[in-house]
Formats: structure tokens, sequence, C-alpha cells
């Protein structure tokens, strides 16, 4: 028999389990929006399309780890971030992002929701 003040009682929230996206350097993978990247090892090199940053300032459309590096170099259609193992990076706006690694191994990114 279950008490009337067991009907309100929280039930235990579920982990949160992140998807992943197994990306290959030099190929375009899609980035969620509002969803936050996790690197899963140090030296994650993003590239992304400058047209993230839209008409607004860069805080207002793009987040990352104060600790990760940017690079925008000042021509081009795209920038740079690098991540260590555990940064995170999210965008307001659905985008593709592009792995830029020197060697052909496949990189696991974390999607970790909002």
């Amino acid at each position: 028999m279950r008490w009337p003040w067991q009907w309100f009682a929280r039930k235990p929230l579920a982990p949160v389990v992140p998807s992943e996206i197994i990306a290959l350097p030099g190929k375009s993978f899609p980035i969620p929006a509002g969803r936050r990247l996790r690197a899963t090892a140090d030296g994650l090199v993003i590239a992304l399309p400058v047209t993230v940053f839209g008409d607004g300032p860069l805080g207002d459309t793009f987040a990352m780890d104060a600790e990760a590096e940017i690079s925008i170099p000042e021509r081009g259609d795209v920038f740079y971030v690098r991540l260590k193992a555990g940064m995170t990076l999210s965008v307001v706006e659905a985008c593709d992002g592009v792995v830029i690694a020197a060697d052909p191994a496949p990189r696991r990114i974390d999607v970790m929701p909002q």
C-alpha cells in the first residue's frame, strides 16, 4: 500500500549518458545546436565556419572553456578551436565542423546535453 505522501515523492533521475561522434580528420561532421561537445583526448583541433558568429558577439553565439585556445585567421571562412581532454564547446546554431589532425586516426567526441 502506498501512502499519500509517496504519490508526490520525486523519482531519482537517471544518470546522463553522453552520446558520441566518431570524427575522421578532414571529414565534416554535424555539430548539434545547443549541445556541448567534450574532447576525450588532448589536442583536439576543430575547424568551425566563421558564420557561427553571425552578427552578434562571440559570447552570444559560441561558448567554450576558458582554457581552450581559439585561432581566427585574418582571411578564410573557418576558425580553429583547440581543446584538451574534458574541455567543452557549444554553438547556438547547428553547423558542421572538421577535425584537423596530422594522422588519419578517428577522434571520439562526446555530445553532452546542455
